[in-house]
């Protein structure tokens, strides 16, 4: 099936940095395990660092999937595409925290992030944040992606129109984004059909043009570069307040087709201001009959004491019943129009959710000691190497932590504790434990209700547990004989 790809990008009329980045890379850079990957991230403009933080996602993204993929060696088995984003996106956003805490002015720099990966005519789609993905079909255009904002958790409540929200003043308030407390990616999988369209954008192109224009142009030209240029001068042409950025993908053979142009704001001809407008019909041409009018003496009650004297009681009784009415507003409760209702809750975490185990894989091959474990605020297993260095395990490496104090070196063989049960528990309260004591030892796992939920996880069988870690996506860490262990999780599939 043939894929034809566009892109563009530009800083607006107003901004004076592009905070925006993309990224395209084909199938010979992906070796071909996907067709194409797609990915395009708008930095947050309210602070310093946004096109810094937009460019670290445009970079470390594309290199962790490939990096993945290269570490398959060519295993034939099935990619698990939703996990390979929602990690590689983690490791994007620790490399925005890392640069946040080097360099004091990017301490609150963010960015959005959307990316998919094309293997096939599947699509899987990963976002964080308010930038967007859309679905062009026989001439229909989908939203795929809910903006992770303030006001679009309104319009799943049922508490705001999606009208309302795209004119409301914190329409640019996003609840996720990368570099901030909650990065958690939104995923799913879309199958393409013969002659669909994709097309991914940062906020600059939706807060310039409805979605029925959007449609119209990217639907009304054949040529998918066309189609990207064109979306980007019509955002100029009505504003381009924001940086503006768009890429695009055309699935197979398209067919172009005219669609209506919408105005973005119909206004009733009743609250037109202006000249009237008359109906057909209406004979409009009388001039004399308005000159006439004009012509005609006025009453004499000019100059009549009665006539003033009613203006004048008319005039006072107006003035009292206004005096009264601000009187009466002043005592009420303020309101704002636009206040926005009680956010309804959030969604599942991952960890709520229902998983699935892999087997477990040693993640660093020197022994460590028993104790302690724990993650760091990036993810990351923090141990004590068998020399009574502190360290934080990153991609298979010891990284030394600063400012620690110096333990004796003495040999693992030394530091064996009893045979104890061992507990931990995750955000949403479900408990891991591993007891020495059982028939067959293994780390089962139990939910809040005490409900056990799996007896061995990952097909573990550990001979001598001695601490348990669990991050917030699921994944399971544990010290088994010196040895640093992980039980991958990945959601299950209905």
């Amino acid at each position: 099936m043939s894929i034809h790809i566009g892109y563009k990008t530009d800083v607006g009329k107003k901004r004076k940095v592009n905070q925006d980045s993309y990224a395209i890379l084909h199938a010979d850079q992906l070796k071909g395990a996907f067709d194409t990957l797609l990915l395009v991230a708008d930095g947050m403009g309210g602070r310093p660092g946004g096109d810094v933080a937009s460019s670290i996602v445009a970079q470390v993204v594309p290199e962790s999937v490939r990096s993945a993929i290269a570490d398959r060696n060519g295993n034939p088995t099935p990619i698990d595409t939703p996990k390979l984003l929602r990690d590689a996106i983690t490791k994007a956003n620790k490399s925005v925290r890392r640069k946040q805490e080097e360099v004091l002015e990017f301490s609150g720099m963010g960015t959005t992030c959307v990316v998919g990966a094309l293997a096939g005519n599947r699509l899987t789609l990963a976002h964080v944040g308010d930038s967007r993905a859309y679905l062009l079909r026989d001439g229909e255009l989908k939203q795929l992606t809910d903006d992770h904002s303030e006001v679009w958790e309104q319009v799943k409540a049922g508490n705001m129109t999606p009208e309302e929200a795209q004119h409301s003043r914190f329409r640019n308030i996003v609840s996720r984004a990368l570099g901030t407390a909650n990065p958690t990616p939104e995923v799913q999988n879309v199958e393409l059909l013969e002659g669909d369209s994709l097309l991914i954008c940062s906020d600059g192109l939706t807060t310039e043009l409805d979605d029925p224009e959007i449609a119209r142009i990217f639907a009304g030209e054949i040529e998918v570069q066309s189609a990207c240029d064109q979306l980007v001068q019509a955002a100029l042409e009505q504003g381009g307040r924001d940086n503006i950025t768009v890429v695009a993908l055309r699935y197979g053979v398209f067919s172009p087709r005219t669609l209506p142009r919408v105005l973005k704001s119909q206004v009733p001809m009743e609250w037109v201001i202006g000249n009237p407008i008359i109906p057909a019909g209406w004979d409009s041409s009388d001039e004399e009959e308005d000159l006439a009018l004009e012509d005609t003496p006025s009453p004499i009650y000019r100059n009549s004491p009665v006539l003033l004297a009613l203006l004048l009681l008319m005039t006072v009784a107006i003035l009292s019943e206004t005096y009264a009415l601000y009187t009466i507003w002043q005592k009420m409760p303020i309101h704002h129009e636009e206040q926005l209702p009680v956010i309804q809750p959030s969604p599942l975490r991952p960890t709520e959710k229902t998983l699935a185990y892999g087997a477990p894989i040693s993640i660093f091959a020197p022994k460590v000691r028993d104790t302690p474990l724990a993650l760091d605020r990036d993810g990351y297993p923090v141990v004590v190497t068998e020399e009574g260095e502190f360290v934080s395990i990153e991609e298979l490496k010891a990284q030394p932590l600063p400012n620690q104090l110096p333990l004796p070196g003495v040999p693992t063989k030394n530091f064996k504790p009893a045979s104890v049960f061992v507990l931990a528990y995750d955000e949403s309260g479900n408990r891991y434990q591993f007891n020495p004591n059982a028939t067959h030892p293994a780390i089962e796992k139990f939910d809040p209700q005490g409900t056990r939920i799996e007896e061995a996880l990952g097909g573990a069988k550990p001979e001598r547990v001695t601490s348990i870690v669990v991050d917030e996506s699921g994944d399971v860490f544990y010290i088994d004989d010196h040895h640093l262990k992980k039980i991958p999780a990945t959601e299950k599939t209905p």
